[in-house]
């Protein structure tokens, strides 16, 4: 397997760019708010991870960062907080971890510069890095979006959909690949993006999830919110397998990306 480096740019009116696919980053109205607005409040995080053991969250597209970071902010600043925060993101074009420093928001400048300097070297495979004493573990999936698919173990609590706009980066909301990682809902998990593109909608609500079009953030009127509700429920497995660069260690990720079945339900049994 072979990726390619993502590259990054400035548009016209300062904002991080991407040449290869001709678009921006994040929202011209602000990245982190636009994280804060459409990611965690589409959905309602803080407020959905409060007093729980552990909370995972799968986000396509991770670009710079900004939603990684934005969460990690939100949940070190919530006494709330979940026990644990497992956040596995794809990217198919990863970014040096120079970039993400330089081109982070500055209510982001600490958790940028701590991500960057844990940044590992961009080789395809999933990488593991851990923060806050292994109470957060963020799992980097640098491989093509339709690969990592097919490696989710698991099931997960939010999803955040964010790649480029479909016109751009049409693999990123193919509806087959979309389905593929609504399959690793856990009940009553819960998705948004600031995409409402008919063909994602519906891709959505077949794999499951019940979806609304509420009032987006910035220059976007709507944006696409959505709750797993499908109408026959299946049994999958809550215990991830662990598929990162490093040796086999048992450890949680949401309702697990784990080992053994045997290490990770004594894992999970030290959130209880």
């Amino acid at each position: 397997m072979t990726i390619a480096q993502g590259k990054i740019s400035l548009d016209d009116w300062g904002c991080a760019y991407s040449p290869e696919f001709g678009d921006v980053y994040a929202s011209k109205d602000g990245a982190y708010e636009q994280s804060r607005f459409v990611f965690l409040g589409g959905n309602r995080l803080p407020e959905r991870w409060q007093g729980k053991a552990q909370f995972t969250i799968v986000e396509n597209g991770f670009g710079l960062g900004t939603n990684f970071l934005t969460t990690l902010k939100a949940w070190r600043e919530d006494p709330k907080r979940s026990g644990k925060l497992f956040y596995l993101a794809i990217e198919g074009f990863p970014l040096q971890g120079t970039d993400i420093k330089t081109f982070a928001s500055s209510a982001l400048r600490a958790e940028a510069e701590e991500l960057a300097y844990k940044w590992p070297t961009v080789t395809p495979g999933v990488h593991r890095l851990t923060f806050d004493g292994g109470r957060v573990v963020l799992d980097l999936y640098f491989m093509p979006a339709s690969a990592a698919a097919k490696k989710l173990p698991g099931a997960f609590d939010a999803f955040y959909p964010d790649g480029f706009s479909p016109k751009k980066n049409p693999e990123m909301w193919e509806p087959r690949l979309l389905k593929a990682i609504c399959s690793h809902a856990k009940e009553d998990a819960t998705l948004a993006t600031w995409c409402v593109a008919s063909a994602v909608r519906k891709a959505f609500n077949e794999a499951g999830f019940t979806i609304q079009k509420v009032p987006g953030f910035g220059h976007k009127s709507e944006m696409t919110v959505g709750r797993f509700e499908p109408k026959f429920k299946h049994r999958r497995s809550t215990a991830f397998l662990s598929t990162a660069n490093e040796p086999q260690t048992a450890i949680v990720i949401g309702a697990g990306l784990a080992g053994s079945a045997v290490a990770w339900q004594a894992e999970a049994s030290k959130c209880k």
